[in-house]
């Protein structure tokens, strides 16, 4: 979970490098798919920074915009993936539904493929 800037820093570059980017951050605009899941992916990382870290004050308002466009996000690749579920390294490898519980916890360098559910039993309440 990212409690700090730093956290939050290292957080990014240990997807950038699961994700074999070169580059510190992707295109503006683009037609390349891992620029899209990059640009997913850090929005899920500011997000969780902002919730943890930062808020309060105008904190708050600046979380909400991002929350709006993670949401946006979300919708236009599939991925449904909550805050503060997965450590650093996360890389997922192309687009398509991916839904991942909130209570689950995963740890550092996830791989996610498409049609990926990582959920819990209904009947149980215990993660799958």
């Amino acid at each position: 979970m990212i409690k700090s800037k730093e956290d939050y820093l290292y957080y990014l570059e240990a997807d950038r490098i699961s994700l074999g980017e070169k580059r510190k951050k992707p295109h503006i605009i683009s037609i390349w798919e891992i620029d899209v899941i990059w640009k997913f992916q850090r929005l899920l990382r500011k997000a969780e920074y902002l919730h943890n870290c930062k808020s309060t004050g105008i904190n708050k308002f600046y979380y909400k915009w991002i929350q709006y466009r993670l949401f946006r996000a979300s919708v236009k690749t599939g991925f449904g993936i909550p805050l503060n579920v997965f450590g650093p390294g996360l890389s997922i490898a192309h687009l398509g539904p991916i839904v991942v519980n909130g209570f689950a916890k995963i740890g550092k360098n996830c791989r996610l493929h498409p049609f990926t559910c990582i959920g819990i039993d209904g009947r149980s309440g215990r993660l799958q």
